[in-house]
């Protein structure tokens, strides 16, 4: 890997590297999201398997493979701060693929939940580790770009793994007869569950052999390791809540909006799910994808007047746009409207949401990095959970009649848009000093670093 002698700047890997490294970690996504998506596609045959109740398969979903990896991404993020990252991320591929291939086998709801944990534990590395890994992978000038083609491989991931998890399924289905011995006995969703793991060894392969300028975060220097991450947030505290508030509350009303959006129109319109379901995820993936694009010309456009600061000052204008656009929500008389105005928002929300994670690579120094980057999500992973128990509650307890609903939906998303807007006003005003001391952090810490440091 590169490395340079102590005092000096360890190169970035070659352009051609670096896209192939980051196509590695897009292909991790999409295989983290394939073992999850055979469980929510075959709860039938999970429950016929091992006569489980809806609490227990919500259990499974909820606390197992959803509160679990919350938890688990804190001290994965410590540890990608103190480990070599490329090691970390290949035995964590190791581990999900092991439980996975345990819940497949599993023939009671205790070993599933356990095995489910494995799987959470395993797939929370992923994002403290790729958005750490981007900044010794690329230029700093490129960072933006590298986060957008990751946002990008993580929403086709997802639609991608419940895809392949759907194949996976039915070809289990249509081949029991013609399996080898040891798995024509199985049930589909086990077939199916072990069929995701055969290109495990692969991928750690392929993980391994990542270039990266440093696989392993350069150490604090002295002058600085005893302030440690605490006192980092301490000193930086404005930005720091600014940020991870501010974006937080935006996943919220992201969430929020999403989760209860089909049934909104459903209930204003008379619109059949089916045709909700074909119409919103076509919009949802056109408004993403302009998202996208409009996120990387605004950011090459501005970048030159605003440097490191471009992408918070891009998320708070599509904050705003977002508060302008949803209170249009109220005045549609037309699925069609309601789909433009939600395509609209979308779009915003895809600027603002695949920005984020450049904004937090500059919030602080390689060294805290993995750390600052779990703590982020965790906290929009906390707040966001709320959304939809809180439009629910709007619903039933403060609007009425056939629009409320959707009523609650603007509430929420509308409150949800000035408490983010004003958040991350009040934490960009601090971004360029934390951003500084940061830059400063890094530069001390690559001085003192020794060459085996890589």
């Amino acid at each position: 890997m590169p490395d340079a002698r102590p005092g000096q700047t360890a190169p970035h890997p070659s352009a051609r590297a670096a896209w192939l490294g980051l196509a590695v970690l897009g292909l991790l996504m999409l295989a983290s999201t394939i073992n999850t998506a055979i469980v929510y596609l075959n709860v039938a045959g999970l429950k016929a398997s091992l006569e489980l109740s809806d609490a227990q398969v919500g259990a499974l979903s909820g606390l197992a493979l959803t509160l679990v990896s919350a938890v688990a991404v804190l001290p994965l993020g410590w540890l990608a701060d103190r480990v070599n990252r490329l090691h970390l991320l290949a035995a964590c591929v190791a581990i999900w693929s092991a439980a996975t291939v345990g819940f497949a086998m599993a023939q009671s709801f205790e070993s599933l939940f356990g095995f489910a944990m494995g799987i959470a534990i395993g797939e929370a590395v992923l994002g403290p580790i790729i958005y750490s890994l981007i900044p010794d992978m690329f230029p700093r000038d490129k960072w933006v770009q590298a986060n957008l083609a990751m946002y990008v491989m993580g929403r086709m991931g997802g639609a991608a793994g419940l895809a392949a998890a759907g194949l996976l399924v039915g070809f289990a289905t249509s081949n029991a007869g013609a399996l080898p011995a040891g798995l024509s006995g199985l049930e589909p969703w086990r077939i199916a569950m072990l069929l995701s793991t055969v290109a495990a060894p692969l991928l750690i392969l392929f993980t391994l052999m990542i270039r990266v300028r440093r696989a392993r975060a350069v150490a604090a220097p002295d002058t600085t390791r005893s302030a440690g991450l605490l006192a980092y947030f301490i000193a930086n505290r404005r930005s720091i809540a600014g940020v991870f508030l501010g974006f937080g509350v935006v996943f919220a009303s992201s969430n929020g909006t999403s989760v209860w959006f089909p049934a909104a129109l459903e209930r204003q319109f008379g619109a059949t799910p089916a045709e909700i379901g074909v119409t919103l995820g076509g919009v949802s993936a056109a408004s993403a994808a302009l998202g996208i694009g409009v996120a990387f010309l605004m950011a090459r456009w501005l970048r030159p007047r605003f440097g490191d600061v471009t992408p918070m000052v891009l998320a708070q204008i599509a904050t705003l746009v977002i508060l302008l656009t949803t209170p249009l929500l109220l005045v549609v008389d037309s699925l069609n409207a309601a789909y433009a105005v939600l395509g609209l928002k979308n779009l915003a929300l895809t600027v603002c949401l695949s920005l984020s994670p450049a904004v937090l690579q500059v919030l602080a120094p390689g060294f805290l990095r993995g750390r600052v980057i779990a703590i982020g999500g965790a906290v929009s992973v906390a707040i966001m959970s709320v959304a939809p128990l809180a439009v629910g509650a709007l619903s039933d307890h403060v609007f009425t009649g056939p629009h409320a609903l959707m009523s609650a939906i603007v509430a929420l998303s509308s409150g949800a848009g000035l408490v983010a807007l004003a958040l991350l006003r009040f934490g960009g005003s601090a971004l360029p000093a934390t951003i500084a001391a940061a830059a400063e952090a890094d530069a001390a810490a690559e001085a003192a670093a020794p060459a085996s440091a890589a």
